[in-house]
């Protein structure tokens, strides 16, 4: 699903005519950003985060010339998704095998 198929199911959904959809999810599009840049992280309970995470800078081979290079520093963005996201998402099957490893690991603890 691309941008203008989700701005069109929503405002359908809503009840809402696409232009004010649109404006709506680019809202919340730009203050999402923004709050990434201002304070490294983004999280919807459930859905996902999202952290900016610092690289320093580190060596490296140029894999044509196999020449040592030096990577620079910079900075990255870190998704993990919710369990919201991922029960909904991924096969049951996974989700269950992975509430069934978490029961077994809390059993072990006691």
């Amino acid at each position: 699903m691309n941008k203008k198929e989700l701005v069109k199911a929503t405002a359908k959904k809503l009840e809402l005519s696409v232009v004010e959809t649109e404006r709506i999810l680019n809202t919340f599009i730009d203050t999402a950003i923004e709050g990434l840049k201002e304070e490294k992280t983004l999280s919807m309970r459930g859905l996902f985060s999202m952290t900016v995470k610092e690289k320093s800078e580190r060596k490296g081979i140029n894999p044509h010339t196999l020449e040592p290079i030096v990577i620079p520093a910079h900075s990255s963005i870190k998704f993990k998704a919710g369990r919201l996201l991922r029960e909904r998402v991924l096969e049951p099957v996974k989700v269950k095998s992975a509430k069934k490893k978490a029961k077994a690991k809390t059993a072990k603890k006691k």
